[in-house]
């Protein structure tokens, strides 16, 4: 507990370990290095136990700390002997292993890999490539599948979540001379259709509704964006604005309790 605050942060750092819904789990690295690391006494829990045991014994004046000490000494002499022992087949496995976890596509500047590098993606070939991609952007965490499409690409899926002065915001990652920049979408691939009243405006979604974009030119054309406790989804959206109608959709809720309809 003591070197707790110390110990964790590397270990994510080197991927080692990952936390999910506040649950620590080991990685597939990880676990390889568990079960190739050739000294049984450390993997043990008992190991740990007898540890702690011999502090309490040195607490209690059971146990000198001198003795403690010439024990520990054995035990690392020990180790490291076992660990210059270890077969190259092990070492090597665990070197694969690690290389398949933490290379996510070739790097477009065609000498490296694009590499996880704790909390950013960079070339394996630095410095002399900088291309490199934070792992959070304006507090989005921006998914492997579209930092590799970013490197492949050049360009991300239109991403939602970003922030900035406490508003959210939408927009694509584009990689361009090597640098990492915003671009946004253009309002027409933001629309999900025309205006079905004024023919002319766009409709956008607006938070709580969808509104046309010719609203200060007099258009008051609205829909809701939940109805009877349901969120409609956009591509059902889009098919009400382009056929009047959508798919049958689940989940609104009635006097009689859940419904379907369209």
């Amino acid at each position: 507990v003591a070197t707790e605050e110390t110990f964790i942060p590397k270990l994510l750092d080197r991927s080692y370990i990952d936390v999910t819904n506040n649950q620590i789990r080991t990685t597939p690295i990880g676990r390889a290095f568990i079960d190739a690391f050739p000294v049984d006494a450390i993997k043990n829990p008992a190991y740990t136990a007898e540890m702690e045991g011999m502090i309490y014994m040195i607490e209690k004046n059971e146990m000198n700390y001198e003795e403690f000490v010439e024990k520990t000494n054995t035990f690392v002499k020990d180790t490291v002997e076992q660990l210059g022992a270890m077969d190259d087949k092990v070492s090597d496995s665990i070197i694969n292993t690690w290389n398949q976890q933490i290379e996510v596509c070739k790097c477009p500047c065609r000498k490296g890999k694009i590499l996880h590098k704790g909390n950013f993606y960079g070339c394996s070939n630095y410095p002399e490539c900088e291309i490199s991609l934070p792992k959070k952007i304006k507090e989005k965490v921006i998914p492997e599948a579209q930092a590799k499409k970013l490197f492949e690409d050049k360009k991300t899926d239109l991403l939602k979540g970003f922030k900035s002065n406490e508003k959210e915001f939408s927009a694509y990652l584009v990689l361009h001379e090597g640098k990492v920049k915003f671009q946004f979408p253009t309002q027409e691939e933001l629309s999900f259709g025309k205006c079905p009243k004024c023919k002319k405006g766009d409709m956008l979604h607006r938070k709580t509704f969808y509104g046309c974009t010719e609203h200060k030119n007099g258009c008051d054309f609205m829909l809701p964006a939940k109805m009877k406790g349901k969120a409609i989804p956009g591509n059902q959206m889009k098919k009400l604005l382009q056929y009047k109608t959508t798919d049958f959709i689940n989940g609104f809720q009635g006097e009689k309790g859940e419904f379907t309809a369209a």
